[in-house]
């Protein structure tokens, strides 16, 4: 099979999108196959994507850079519409929210996640009504659908009308450097106590209320909250007392080792995810985790976190208490999700994925017959 990768939303930091191709080019590295990949990518795109190096994959550098405002946005479907350097292959995979439009040639869309949906307020009015128009856009003219949890696909059925057999489910890995043992992982910067948040400051987070709950919780017991990926200057900490808070703004992989590897737990209760990536690095990492009911979170982290339901502030409260205070929840945490981890790897991952492309080719096929 010859397979094109479209790369080029990916910003420079690896977050989110980012990481997810990384992983996934390392899970095809790692596949016995003998397909031809070209992965077309940005002039910034991250390090981490280029650093797989695998004589099947090959990557190509566009004149475009990353830029989520939606002025650029043309340009990247422009691109995957005319595609010229694409023309050849088999099948088109594009791993984030750029539709291609019409079935010129089969195509395969990554589609993380409908928190635009569930959390109104995730983005601003633009953005959110473009990224609608976006994934209804992917439903109908993506030959197949990759969603990381049968939540996502679940949701995106009910919401976009999708038939289930075009959509295929492909859990996401987590980066091997996660496993180390806590005693040869890098050292924490930190030398006090505390509680690690990993993510965004965007509403879906639910950041608001972790911090509110945090600050009922933590000062009287001297631990602090770390919170990797948000901005010190970022308008949800307006107020916060940062005597108890860190805001680290975006750290390198090895530095959120040492960050998960030296914490007490690891706090995701997120409104809204299709999949949540931290579950899997703090369960790798031997790290007990605290995460939501209800939600893809759930679905991930099976019966070895602790699951609250994230839009109570009182019972993210409670549950803080709990890993704070319960040294023996803490060890069957961490002994549930290193067993949990297990069974989420990339090259399963790529596996399904690659399932999801000869699908894909196979349906072209018959419907042009």
């Amino acid at each position: 099979m010859r397979i094109a990768i479209s790369g080029l939303v990916t910003p420079r930091q690896p977050a989110g999108v980012g990481r997810y191709l990384a992983g996934l080019l390392g899970g095809f590295a790692g596949l016995d196959h003998d397909d031809e990949i070209t992965v077309y990518v940005g002039a910034d795109c991250p390090e981490e994507i280029l650093a797989v190096h695998d004589d099947r994959i090959r990557f190509v550098r566009l004149h475009l850079r990353h830029d989520p405002r939606l002025v650029m946005r043309p340009l990247y479907l422009a691109w995957q519409q005319l595609r010229p350097p694409a023309a050849s292959a088999d099948v088109l995979h594009v791993p984030n929210l750029v539709p291609t439009l019409g079935h010129r040639m089969p195509t395969v869309t990554s589609l993380h996640d409908l928190a635009e949906w569930e959390v109104p307020d995730k983005y601003p009015p633009a953005r959110r009504a473009y990224r609608k128009l976006a994934a209804r856009a992917i439903a109908r003219w993506s030959e197949r659908v990759l969603v990381p949890t049968s939540t996502t696909r679940d949701d995106l059925v009910a919401r976009l009308g999708l038939p289930a057999d075009r959509v295929v489910v492909a859990p996401f890995g987590v980066d091997h450097r996660f496993w180390r043992a806590r005693l040869d992982a890098p050292p924490s910067p930190l030398s006090e106590r505390y509680l690690l948040y990993v993510g965004s400051d965007l509403a879906h987070k639910n950041l608001d209320r972790l911090l509110t709950a945090a600050a009922e919780v933590l000062p009287s017991r001297s631990i602090r909250l770390v919170l990797a990926g948000v901005a010190p200057t970022s308008p949800r900490l307006a107020g916060v007392d940062r005597r108890w808070v860190d805001a680290l703004d975006r750290v390198d992989n090895e530095r959120l080792i040492g960050l998960y590897q030296g914490a007490v737990g690891v706090m995701f209760p997120s409104l809204a995810e299709g999949f949540g990536l931290p579950i899997l690095e703090g369960f790798s990492a031997g790290c007990p985790v605290l995460t939501s009911a209800g939600t893809a979170c759930a679905e991930v982290a099976g019966d070895a976190a602790l699951l609250v339901d994230p839009t109570d502030t009182n019972a993210i409260a409670e549950g803080m208490r709990r890993l704070i205070n319960d040294d023996g929840l803490r060890r069957d945490l961490v002994a549930a999700g290193r067993e949990r981890a297990r069974s989420f790897t990339w090259t399963r991952c790529a596996k399904l994925t690659r399932m999801a492309f000869e699908a894909a080719i196979a349906a072209h096929h018959d419907e042009r017959s």
